[in-house]
């Protein structure tokens, strides 16, 4: 298990594959560095690229922190930058879905040197207001049932069907 440590918070990574440039697998919201295994990428990629692919904070094998600033889009990037620097890695491509292309949003605009590509799907920085309300109501929700409530609740409504708890 490969853990750094990001602004007091451990943060869980795995590395895989030995040649060819670095590629960082991040996923969305309430998924995991799994989510990337089961859906088949990194068997694909592996040949191919040096994949990183971690566990964002409050999800999978990273801490859980319980203070609501620990959730900001920039400790997430910043969580990224300090995989890199443990690493000594310069630069790398990048693929985020979902709260995952947020966090690639965010190191372009405060780390552009440090992405080389990035290929980010599944959400906007651009958000419509309708969209920032409804993920005001997802965190509300998740401060007052808890992440694994939120999670199987929206499991049974067939709103969130990727990966395991």
């Amino acid at each position: 298990m490969t853990i750094v440590v990001s602004n007091k918070q451990r943060i869980f990574y795995r590395f895989e594959g030995d040649k060819g440039a670095y590629l960082l697998l991040h996923h969305g919201l309430f998924g995991s560095h799994r989510d990337w295994y089961d859906a088949g990428y990194v068997d694909a990629l592996r040949d191919e690229f040096r994949l990183i692919v971690p566990d964002a904070r409050g999800h999978g094998r990273s801490d859980h922190p319980l203070e609501p600033t620990d959730y900001r889009l920039e400790a997430f990037a910043e969580d990224v930058i300090t995989i890199m620097n443990e690493l000594d890695i310069r630069n790398l491509h990048f693929c985020g879905y979902g709260l995952g292309a947020l966090v690639g949003f965010q190191l372009l605009m405060r780390h552009p040197e440090r992405m080389r590509i990035a290929m980010l799907a599944g959400e906007s920085p651009f958000l419509s207001e309708t969209m920032q309300e409804e993920w005001r109501r997802c965190a509300e929700a998740v401060r007052e049932e808890g992440l694994a409530a939120v999670r199987e609740r929206l499991r049974a409504e067939q709103r969130l069907v990727a990966g395991p708890a």
